[in-house]
């Protein structure tokens, strides 16, 4: 298994910067979230050859192209985003389209109502779509589609090998699912993997957990690594250090290179 980050935690680099900070850190790849634009690092498609080229020199590898795409229910409107990340990933050289589904809940009482076989239909679709540039769509665990359980159905129904899974480990373990069950459920579909750390809400009715320091909280990195020792996995393990959403974290470390240090030795503790 080997280190990766995602840009959530310093997300104003430029890619120059990223790269450098990565290599400083002995980190093998980094996990590039676009803007809202789809640009990359504030670089736009016609860029790309430049991109591709500043990660060769680097030999740092970029892990996949970390979208902000959600399909909902059977809107096809999301294809037109897909084809466009499909064409930077393209240029890139890089296979995987991190995608979201489902509305998600702030509250296990809030209403849920999961529209799997539209999502499945659009993600057909989608998966035949981004496959001409060699691309494929990776769901994330995440809101109400967070547990290995959930996903494993969805996939039953897109019935597509070019569909597979980003497990966020905590999204899973939020909504009551163990890190042996979540792989048992998801087995190889798993082709990347989200790492954080937090600990249960006071109100637990509420489905996330406060984010904290690594190796403080309630997720137990040690049973991760076994649950991914069970299927073979040997892929990415991607720090995702949400600090763009939660900027309390940034009293957590003194700067990026602490937090990536930190999260080198949780790694080399427990993995």
């Amino acid at each position: 298994m080997k280190p990766a980050f995602s840009t959530l935690a310093c997300p104003e680099l430029p890619l120059a910067e990223l790269l450098e900070l990565a290599k400083r850190q002995r980190i093998d790849a980094v996990e590039i979230r676009l803007d809202r634009d789809g640009r990359l690092c504030g670089m736009g498609l016609k860029e790309m050859p430049r991109a591709k080229a500043m990660l060769d020199a680097s030999g740092v590898a970029l892990s996949d192209l970390a979208s902000g795409i959600s399909v909902c229910d059977g809107d096809t409107a999301p294809l037109a985003q897909m084809e466009s990340c499909a064409k930077m990933a393209q240029a890139l050289g890089v296979r995987g389209i991190r995608i979201f589904v489902g509305r998600g809940a702030a509250y296990f009482t809030d209403p849920i109502e999961r529209d799997l076989d539209g999502v499945a239909h659009v993600l057909r679709m989608g998966a035949e779509l981004v496959a001409k540039y060699g691309a494929e769509l990776w769901v994330e665990t995440h809101s109400d589609y967070s547990t290995g359980a959930v996903v494993a159905d969805l996939l039953s129904r897109v019935k597509d090998d070019r569909v597979r899974v980003i497990w966020d480990v905590m999204h899973s373990i939020e909504w009551g699912e163990s890190p042996m069950e979540s792989v048992r459920y998801l087995g190889n579909t798993i082709v990347h993997v989200h790492l954080k750390d937090g600990t249960r809400p006071a109100d637990p009715n509420r489905t996330a957990y406060d984010l904290c320091a690594l190796g403080v909280g309630d997720v137990d990195f040690t049973e991760i690594c076994r649950a991914l020792q069970s299927i073979g996995y040997d892929g990415y393990l991607s720090l995702e250090w949400e600090q763009m959403w939660h900027p309390e974290l940034a009293a957590c470390y003194k700067d990026t290179d602490a937090l990536l240090s930190a999260y080198r030795e949780l790694l080399a503790r427990d993995f």
